[in-house]
């Protein structure tokens, strides 16, 4: 088991490097803002204070759903039911988490999936038959379209994930105001 899961990590290096890349440059970024202090360094940085265990997991989850879904659109690779199989499932750990929108995600997941199915079957339409232009064009634009659902998806789930935290924050702020 541990022979298959290392083979398909090998399959995919050129992802996991991509991906380590991208999430030490917006570390970095972050680290870089956050220091110098001023009001708008210090909304963002709040913005990730307090976070559950919970919320840890679905931000983690809609990150690296949202990036599989840019990574698997823009380059093409045979591996796509890996690409899909990962995105199903980082969209079903947001779903269990996040019961009160299990219709609206599994549409989106049903959407993007089957956007980044088509992206791929054009692809493998131009590779075999041959360079059109009209092909050319339906890919670019199922890829725009892709991506940019993929990012309103992304900052809608974020939206609500800090949502439930400043609802809760806000409560817990109330009941210490309401003891005194």
């Amino acid at each position: 088991m541990i022979e298959i899961v290392l083979y398909q990590l090998t399959k995919n290096s050129k992802v996991l490097i991509a991906f380590l890349s991208v999430m030490l440059l917006l570390f970095f970024t972050l680290l870089i803002k956050v220091r110098k202090l001023n009001n708008k360094n210090i909304k963002l940085h709040g913005i990730f204070m307090h976070f559950s265990n919970i919320q840890i997991i679905l931000l983690g989850a809609i990150i690296i759903r949202t990036f599989y879904i840019i990574y698997s659109s823009i380059f093409y690779d045979n591996n796509i039911f890996i690409y899909l199989t990962i995105i199903i499932i980082t969209s079903l750990i947001y779903i269990i988490l996040k019961l009160k929108k299990i219709i609206f995600e599994s549409i989106s997941l049903a959407i993007q999936v089957v956007l980044i199915y088509f992206i791929h079957i054009l692809q493998e339409y131009q590779i075999n038959v041959g360079q059109e232009k009209y092909v050319l064009m339906m890919i670019i634009s199922l890829i725009i379209l892709a991506i940019s659902y993929s990012i309103y998806g992304f900052f809608r789930n974020f939206e609500e994930i800090i949502k439930v935290k400043r609802r809760s924050y806000v409560s817990k702020k109330a009941n210490i105001q309401n003891e005194i």
